[in-house]
């Protein structure tokens, strides 16, 4: 009984603020692309650990064009240390017009190989934020 309690315990305990499950995830994603106008498709690290491949898709040019706000910019938070990754390897060209349904990246230096795959981070864009994200 004891055990059974404590595996409760543990699972509850993933998720502070009281959502349980792949429900709570899917409601989270939702309001993020309703905030920023962009699905989320992945955040990779590449280029031998040196950098991190933000990938996402256009669903509302308008909303998504918050993705270039220069005071700002797209961020990683890895998690586990709280430190925000958001300096870009390269400027980004797409910054007049966005098109929906196509596929967009930004590559974000990753300072010191700090985020590894399997790291757990959250992707920030303005005021909105996607939480728990697992790197590739």
């Amino acid at each position: 009984m004891l055990l059974v309690a404590l595996a409760g315990w543990m699972i509850v305990a993933q998720y502070p603020d009281g959502d349980v499950g792949p429900e709570a995830a899917a409601r989270s994603k939702a309001a993020f692309e309703e905030a920023t106008g962009v699905r989320l498709l992945w955040v990779a690290v590449t280029a031998g650990g040196g950098m991190i491949d933000l990938r996402y898709r256009v669903i509302d040019p308008d909303k998504a064009l918050i993705v270039h706000d220069q005071k700002r910019p797209p961020r990683i938070i890895h998690e586990a240390s709280g430190r925000a990754l958001s300096r870009p390897w390269m400027d980004h060209s797409h910054k007049r017009k966005q098109h929906a349904a196509v596929t967009y990246y930004r590559l974000l230096t990753n300072s010191g190989g700090m985020v590894k795959r399997g790291s757990l981070v959250t992707v920030a864009i303005g005021d909105a934020r996607l939480e728990h994200v697992v790197v590739q």
